[in-house]
C-alpha cells in the first residue's frame, strides 16, 4: 500500500501510520497496519515528506536510518503502544541525517527509553521543539524527574527553544521542579523561550527568582498547576523582559491584590492566563483589580 501512495502522491507532505492520532481535519493519510521494518524502502520513497505520525517502531535501528535519509521532513512524532515498544539502541547517524528536522513527539514512550534517544546526536542535536507526554515511569523514578529531562534534553538539544511535557500517565502521579533543578538549568544557560510543563508543581523553597534565572530568555511560560499569588505573578513579569505569554495557577488564600504597578521599560502586549478553585467566587471589586 505504501508503495502504491509514494507512486501515486509524490508531492505527499502529512503521513500517518498506526496507529492514528489526528482529530483534526488536515491532509493526512491513516494507515491501521504496523509500522514495520520491512517498510524501510517504502518510506524512502517519501522525499516530499514533512510530517510523520507513527508507532515506536520507527525508532528501531533500521527505521530510523531510513527516515534520517528524508530531505523534507520537519516533524516526526511517534506515538507508542508501550506493551510493544522496541528496545532503544544507540545508531550511528552520518553528519547528514534528519536535514530538516525541527520537532520532535514522543508520546507513551517509557522515560528510559526517551533519555536513550537523546543520546542520538543525528535526531536530537538540531531540534528547535520537543514535546513529551504521558512518558512511562517506573518504582525507580525520582520525584524531580522532570527537571532532570529538561536538563538531560537541553544539553543535547543546544538549539532547543521550545519545551512542552505532559506527564500525567497515572491520575495520581505528581512532578515536582525542585531548586536543585532550577540551579543545574541556571548553569547550564538553557535558550528555551517557551516551557509548558503541564501538572507539574514547585517545590516549596523555590521562588519565582530562581524560575526566571533558570530560564532567563522566555517568552512564554505555562505551569496552569502552579499557585502563585498576585504579587508573585507580578514578579515573574519584571523578571523576564521577553515574557509574552504567562499561564499559572492563582493562590486564592491571598486575599489581598497588590496596587496597580506600571513600569518604564517597553513591554509589549502580554497574554495572562490565570486560573483558580471554581468553588472561590471573587468580588466584583476583586475582579475589576484584577483586570487592572
Amino acid at each position: 500500500m505504501l508503495q502504491t501512495v509514494s507512486a501515486r502522491c509524490p508531492s505527499l507532505k502529512t503521513l500517518e501510520v498506526a496507529p492514528g492520532t489526528s482529530g483534526h481535519d488536515s491532509p493526512t493519510i491513516e494507515f491501521n497496519i504496523p509500522l514495520t521494518i520491512g517498510l524501510h524502502e517504502h518510506i524512502a520513497r517519501f522525499d516530499s515528506l514533512k510530517t510523520l505520525v507513527t508507532s515506536a517502531a520507527a525508532l528501531e535501528p533500521g527505521m530510523l536510518v531510513a527516515l534520517s535519509q528524508l530531505p523534507k521532513l520537519e516533524v516526526l512524532s511517534v506515538v507508542s503502544s508501550h506493551q510493544h515498544e522496541p528496545i532503544i539502541q544507540l545508531v550511528s547517524l552520518g553528519p547528514d541525517a534528519f536535514p530538516s528536522l525541527e520537532r520532535l513527539e514522543l508520546r507513551r514512550l517509557s522515560l528510559n527509553a526517551i533519555i536513550g534517544l537523546w543520546y542520538t546526536p543525528g535526531l536530537v542535536s538540531r531540534l528547535s521543539s520537543a514535546v513529551i507526554a504521558q512518558p512511562i515511569l517506573d518504582e525507580f523514578t525520582s520525584r524531580n524527574w522532570a527537571g532532570e529531562l529538561i536538563s538531560h534534553v537541553c544539553i543535547h538539544s543546544p538549539a532547543l527553544e521550545e519545551f512542552y511535557l505532559d506527564p500525567y500517565y497515572y491520575v495520581t502521579q505528581v512532578v515536582f521542579l525542585s531548586h536543585d533543578n532550577l540551579t543545574l538549568l541556571e548553569q547550564q544557560q538553557v535558550s528555551l523561550r517557551s516551557i509548558t510543563l503541564c501538572g507539574t508543581l514547585v517545590d516549596r523553597n523555590v521562588s519565582v527568582q530562581d524560575l526566571a534565572r533558570a530560564f532567563p530568555n522566555l517568552s512564554a511560560l505555562r505551569l496552569p498547576s502552579w499557585r502563585v499569588t498576585w504579587q508573585d505573578a507580578r514578579d515573574l513579569v519584571a523578571l523576564l523582559p521577553n515574557l509574552c505569554t504567562l499561564s499559572v495557577g492563582l493562590d486564592t488564600l491571598q486575599s489581598t491584590i497588590p496596587q496597580v504597578w506600571s513600569t518604564h521599560r517597553h513591554r509589549d502586549r502580554l497574554s495572562l492566563e490565570m486560573s483558580w478553585d471554581s468553588l472561590v467566587e471573587f468580588s466584583s471589586e476583586k475582579i475589576l483589580k484584577l483586570a487592572e
